[in-house]
């Protein structure tokens, strides 16, 4: 049996990678931006969800606790919808999920900001 004290972590550890670490500093500005076009987009879904809620509560007769189940109608298919997006990440690539979603959740709130109706 030999000395095992002489083995350390830094024997198999590789030559340092340098190029990496500066490659994730040179995109954390494109990462924050995406994630702001992100938050941003989904701050305005929600107030898109709560602007017309007098006029549906005006024209389906709806009093205040029927409008809170219409605003909880939008909420629960969008966060399954948001567990079956982590499951699909998980199983294909997750840049390519993440632009599909983007692409498709993009063009939807832009067909509702514009449609002339609620």
């Amino acid at each position: 049996m030999g000395d095992r004290s002489m083995i350390n972590s830094e024997d198999f550890a590789g030559p340092p990678r340098q190029s990496a670490d500066l490659h994730a500093v040179g995109n954390s500005n494109h990462v924050f931006a995406i994630l702001a076009t992100i938050q941003a987009t989904l701050i305005f879904t929600i107030v898109m969800i709560g602007v017309p809620l007098p006029a549906i509560g005006l024209e389906f007769q709806l009093i205040q606790a029927d409008l809170l189940l219409v605003s909880a109608a939008y909420g629960l298919p969008f966060s399954g919808l948001l567990l079956f997006g982590g499951r699909l990440t998980d199983r294909y690539s997750g840049r390519k999920m993440f632009t599909w979603g983007m692409l498709i959740f993009g063009l939807a709130s832009l067909s509702g900001m514009f449609a002339p109706i609620y």
